[in-house]
């Protein structure tokens, strides 16, 4: 228990004061960086398990996702059907990169796009009046698309987009508060967002 709270405060950017039973963060005294060192964790967790969670579960019974897909009445059959064999696969490819930090800027960035389309998707059926399930976690989940579903996945967008708009933000700033040590230009685990 005790060291997985451990690596839970690595994660956040917070390290243990040998001269005492105190969390210091790793990326200076601003209680903001380590703040948002948190968020931008939180984030890219959620956004991870996101895409795991919805990738398998359309491997799991792809005709499903292809009738899901089929649903939305936005792609054609042959489209669809594209739609529905490679989703699941980048679904979980961007799961890897965001949690490998692998090409970390490139998949936060299609991590938001993505999750955009999504919610113009589901905003256009709530437009055109269609009563159909979301289809986002597979055959087992019959959530209705609604306004909450739209709300909520475009506020996951725009929480990824804020990590990419705060370290472009910074990348001016960078030089001087490189040299200061109060840099928040810091993502999970005490890595750099690049």
């Amino acid at each position: 228990m005790e060291y997985s709270k451990q690596m839970i405060m690595r994660m956040m950017g917070f390290h243990w004061d040998s001269s005492g039973p105190l969390w210091k963060s790793t990326i200076g005294t601003d209680w903001k960086c380590a703040l948002w060192n948190a968020w931008v964790w939180i984030v890219i967790v959620v956004t991870a398990l996101l895409w795991i969670k919805s990738g398998l579960a359309h491997l799991a019974n792809p005709y499903a996702f292809l009738a899901s897909v089929n649903r939305y009445e936005i792609a054609g059959m042959e489209s669809g059907w594209l739609i529905a064999l490679f989703l699941p696969y980048m679904q979980l490819v961007l799961a890897a990169c965001l949690v490998g930090k692998v090409l970390f800027r490139g998949s936060v960035l299609l991590s938001a796009a993505l999750l955009f389309c999504f919610a113009m998707t589901k905003a256009s059926v709530l437009w055109r009046g269609l009563q159909i399930s979301c289809g986002c976690f597979g055959a087992a989940h019959s959530d209705v698309v609604n306004f909450l579903s739209v709300i909520v996945t475009l506020a996951q967008s725009l929480a990824l987009i804020s990590i990419q708009w705060r370290r472009r933000k910074s990348e001016s700033h960078q030089r001087i508060t490189s040299i200061s040590g109060a840099d928040c230009n810091i993502g999970p685990a005490g890595h750099a967002l690049q």
